[in-house]
């Protein structure tokens, strides 16, 4: 057996929340600490003894506990592990060398693992803070505490009286200066938040020997050495080190929240801002979160008593995973009370999906941070490192597992279950999106320009009758006709050439190209034909010209999507609803829908979508939908009283099935319409097909 290292140091730790002492050995070579519960400690005291048997016999006899010879094999391979074993002999120097070769890494593999993280120390700083320490040990007293408190506490009561100041200062540092504002609060805050953390470890007699720069993914994050406060007796005493970091910033985010309330308008009070709203946000969403290795991570460790708490947490909820999805009979990885194991499990998913979304998001970030090429092949990283892997380690665990996997009744439950998920995502769903509507006596139904060109004439006048067909503007465009001419011209060669096919033997060889061409020509000359016929813009139903665009002018270029005329037709109930861009590809044409009333004070109303606008409103024609009158849709603020819409709306027309309907006034409600039936999993293929392509060119 070998012996121990000689210079490893053994220290009492805080003991565990259920009383028990622990210990924790600390390697001074690699400044690391590893915490052991009684059990181990009782077998290193007597590790001397030279064999499994005498160890765990004494163990025993002299202690009430029971340990067997596994337990202590356990124990070495513990040791071994992390180098903790003294190497005196040629087979011991033999298997040290081994576990060194094995930790070595392929450059591939390093270059990647150092890519996604890597660390750089920048300063011994244990002799400066020993210097300085005197100098802000005050900091530490309970009137500097609550004097920030009170401090805090005055800032936000002041800045909840200037809110919408705040707001739109917030607003108007969206600048150069503002960015370079941000810069400077960031590293003073995070320069602050590493000393705070240094500090506090000299506080309680601990030394820091390194304060550096870490990279994720090549985004740095500054860090402090604070490992010896593993020394420490009391776990409140950790805790107070984990925190300082989180303190300074709460600590300047108070200060810097009175001094804006409390500044005039000035460089100095913008800093204060910045620095006010960087460390509250670092502070309460990133410093906070458990769910990386940030600081509420360790507070969330120490606060449990369970240190490496992802780990532990991970092996818990994956053995749960096992045996609720084959009933595999294994033993729990650790005993925990049934209430810590479900909080355990629950944090365990929680950090998995947490992760999932940060991680696909840092890859997504990354791809479009750099050249395109390079981009794919970091995402790729990303998403195969940081997910892929995970997921296939835990599919390494099952397979060694197969024979019981396999010849298991809970497997067959689960697979059936799958087999039901599966099915779910793969049929069409019906949808249905709701939008503000207004119902009013007559239909009406707008007519827009389908393709561009020069107004020619316009035929109609406001209160003039139309009938279906009947052509109400003719525009022209000159393009049109000369695509049409060439394309024809085109058309009678490749005629000609197919002709000679039958004398050429070269041509012969090129037979299919040339019908092939021809195929192409003749669809792309039926696609000419179809914008010419839309230049003579028709009626599409009977009525009454209600309103003439009074900007269109002879000779004036018209886009696609231009408003004419909108035709009024008397004897049916009209209903008209805005819905937003993102809505309006899904809806479908001619498809059914329903109609509402306010406060449902008349039966719903079948309907049918009439027509659907090609290009958004610029100008809301029924003002009574929008949020100015108590509707759903934010207006653009502007000086000529015009009701322009904030955001992107088209403009839906319905008219009732029942064409016996008769209004005495308009009234409002909800229109209920349906969207294309789509399972999950065609639109998520359509979505991944959709983006592929997208971003395929280089």
């Amino acid at each position: 057996m070998l012996p121990i290292r000689d210079e490893l140091d053994l220290f009492p730790s805080a003991p565990s929340k259920q009383g028990e002492p622990r210990w924790v050995i600390h390697d001074p070579i690699r400044n690391k600490f590893y915490e052991i519960e009684w059990r181990v400690f009782e077998v290193l005291r007597r590790w001397h003894y030279g064999s499994d048997h005498h160890i765990a016999t004494a163990v025993n006899r002299e202690t009430s506990l029971n340990i067997d010879n596994d337990f202590i094999e356990n124990v070495r391979n513990y040791l071994s592990s992390h180098q903790l074993l003294r190497a005196d002999n040629k087979e011991s120097t033999k298997l040290f060398l081994e576990n060194i070769k094995k930790a070595k890494k392929s450059w591939l593999v390093w270059l990647l693992h150092h890519y996604l993280f890597f660390r750089v120390p920048l300063i011994k700083p244990d002799h400066f803070l020993n210097k300085t320490f005197p100098y802000v040990k005050f900091l530490f007293s309970p009137t500097i505490l609550w004097s920030i408190c009170i401090t805090g506490l005055l800032g936000i009561f002041l800045l909840s009286r200037q809110w919408d100041i705040f707001f739109h200062h917030f607003v108007d540092l969206f600048s150069v200066k503002g960015i370079l504002f941000f810069l400077i609060a960031l590293v003073i805050s995070k320069v602050l938040h590493e000393f705070g953390h240094a500090y506090a470890a000299k506080y309680y007699g601990c030394r820091v020997p390194i304060m550096g720069v870490a990279f994720l993914v090549m985004w740095p994050m500054l860090y402090t050495d604070t490992n010896e406060s593993w020394k420490l007796k009391h776990r409140r005493q950790r805790f107070n080190i984990a925190s300082a970091g989180l303190a300074v910033e709460l600590s300047l985010a108070a200060i810097a929240t009175l001094l804006w309330t409390l500044l005039p308008p000035g460089n100095i009070r913008d800093m204060a801002f910045v620095i006010a709203t960087v460390t509250w946000i670092s502070s309460l969403f990133i410093n906070c979160n458990p769910f990386m290795r940030f600081d509420g991570y360790y507070l969330l460790s120490d606060i449990s008593g369970i240190p490496n708490l992802h780990e532990r947490s991970f092996n818990v909820a994956k053995w749960w995973l096992r045996e609720t999805l084959f009933d595999l009979g294994e033993p729990a990885p650790e005993v925990f009370s049934n209430r810590t194991q479900t909080i355990l499990i629950a944090f365990a998913f929680s950090v998995w999906v947490y992760r999932a979304i940060v991680f696909i998001g840092i890859a997504i970030l990354v791809y479009y941070f750099f050249v395109k090429i390079l981009g794919i092949i970091l995402f790729a990283i990303e998403i195969v490192w940081f997910i892929g892997m995970p997921i296939t380690k835990e599919l390494f665990e099952w397979w060694k597992r197969k024979s019981s996997i396999i010849g298991n009744t809970r497997t067959w439950y689960s697979l059936g279950a799958l087999s039901i998920l599966l099915m779910l995502c793969f049929l069409p769903l019906t949808s249905k999106i709701s939008s503000y509507a207004l119902i009013e006596s007559s239909a009406y139904n707008s007519v827009y320009s389908d393709v561009p060109g020069k107004l020619e004439k316009l035929f109609v006048e406001k209160d003039s009758t139309v009938k279906v067909g009947q052509v109400i503007a003719r525009l022209r465009n000159h393009k049109y006709n000369y695509q049409l001419d060439q394309i024809k011209n085109e058309i009678g060669l490749q005629l000609k050439l197919r002709n000679l096919t039958s004398v050429d033997t070269r041509l012969r060889q090129e037979s299919s190209m040339i019908i092939a061409r021809l195929s192409k020509l003749k669809s792309e000359k039926k696609s000419i034909e179809e914008r010419i016929r839309k230049l003579t813009v028709v009626s599409p139903i009977e009525g009454k010209i209600s309103e003439i665009n009074k900007e269109l002018t002879i000779g004036q270029w018209l886009g696609v999507g231009e408003k004419f005329a909108s035709i009024k037709k008397d004897g049916q109930a009209q209903i008209t609803s805005y819905v937003s861009e993102e809505n309006i590809f899904r809806l479908k044409r001619n498809g059914t829908c329903r109609f509402y009333y306010k406060g449902g004070i008349l039966p719903p109303l079948d309907c049918k979508v009439t027509n659907m606008a090609r290009a958004s409103e610029q100008i809301m024609d029924k003002p009574i939908l929008s949020s100015s009158a108590g509707g759903e849709i934010t207006l653009e603020p502007n000086n000529l009283n015009l009701v322009k819409p904030r955001e992107a709306i088209y403009k839906i027309t319905a008219r009732t099935i029942n064409p016996k309907i008769k209004l005495e006034q308009s009234q409002l409600g909800t229109l209920n319409l349906q969207i294309e039936n789509k399972s999950l999993a065609g639109s998520f293929w359509r979505w991944t097909t959709a983006t592929i392509l997208r971003e395929s060119g280089f």
